[in-house]
């Protein structure tokens, strides 16, 4: 049988991550960019994050795809990216649930959206700060902290939540 425990409600690892992920503060979303203070898009920046501390192997290949795929797009580009490659590059012993979006979302969850809900296609990602807030990047603006308010929550798809995983007997 398998054990699952989130790794951000531990204070410590909480706070290398919120420390790590605020260094990308003021940075351009830029898309399939993943360079501090110049520029990155929303998930490529927290592959960084998870990486710097420690969750994962390295920065994941995500592939070419149209800068405005969302449009025109019922492919789920960002939900197979996660899927395939964030999940392939976590260090042993860390694994993501996938939640649905009625879950309370805690501190360190990856807060997933659908831009357009009719397509439930996932368009966007961030990070929720626990408080009412998230942190994210979103096309011209720049990553900072922004509040999940209704207005976000309408759009949200899928929440996920890192965490250790254990075998035990």
């Amino acid at each position: 049988m398998q054990t699952f425990a989130p790794v951000f409600r531990e204070t410590k690892t909480w706070e290398a991550f919120r420390k790590e992920l605020f260094t990308w503060r003021g940075t351009p979303y830029r898309h399939l960019q993943c360079t501090k203070g110049k520029g990155a898009d929303c998930s490529l920046f927290l592959a960084d994050v998870l990486t710097k501390v420690g969750f994962m192997t390295g920065i994941p290949h995500v592939g070419y795809y149209s800068k405005y795929w969302y449009i025109h797009s019922k492919t789920n580009h960002v939900m197979q990216t996660f899927v395939t490659q964030f999940i392939r590059h976590m260090v042993s012993g860390y694994s993501w649930k996938i939640l649905g979006k009625e879950v309370e979302p805690e501190r360190g969850d990856f807060l997933l959206f659908s831009l357009r809900p009719v397509s439930n296609v996932v368009h966007h990602c961030s990070i929720f700060l626990g408080d009412g807030d998230m942190f994210h990047g979103t096309v011209n603006q720049v990553f900072t902290v922004t509040n999940f308010n209704d207005s976000w929550r309408k759009f949200l798809v899928h929440v996920c939540r890192l965490g250790k995983v254990e075998e035990t007997y």
